[in-house]
């Protein structure tokens, strides 16, 4: 997967124009979210993959309604094949793995609760639930 493929990360600002606003619960997404102010307006981000060989763009994910810092690598951070996006308007972390084939596939999101995609409540039933003393650390720290 080295080399095979580009992430390229593109940005446009909301439109403030009454026929194309956007709707309150897509800037609002949870109580942790910030109220979009001036100097930092709301875009429409988009991550792209693309393939060196071909041009052809494999994947895409789009964040609607957010701010995500793309310039300088401020909110968008590579690890391996691991991809941690930060949402400051939504105050969340997205974490996706590259496969690959190029492709994002979601691995979760971190923010004012903590989703695993394929167990869900994972959290509402600790009782239930065998966690290792980092996980609980984890749950912790970012729950309380």
């Amino acid at each position: 997967m080295r080399g095979r493929y580009v992430i390229v990360g593109s940005a446009t600002y909301v439109s403030e124009e009454q026929h194309a606003a956007p709707l309150f619960h897509d800037i609002y997404r949870n109580n942790e979210s910030i109220c979009p102010n001036p100097r930092s307006p709301l875009e429409d981000c988009t991550l792209h993959i693309v393939s060196i060989s071909t041009g052809h763009v494999t994947d895409r994910r789009r964040f609607r309604c957010d701010k995500i810092y793309l310039s300088h690598n401020q909110g968008v951070y590579l690890y391996g094949s691991t991809l941690a996006v930060l949402s400051v308007q939504q105050q969340t972390i997205h974490i996706f793995r590259i496969s690959s084939d190029g492709m994002f596939i979601d691995l979760r999101s971190i923010g004012r609760y903590v989703s695993v995609p394929g167990s869900f409540g994972y959290f509402n039933s600790i009782s239930d639930t065998l966690l290792t003393v980092f996980e609980l650390l984890l749950c912790n720290f970012i729950c309380f």
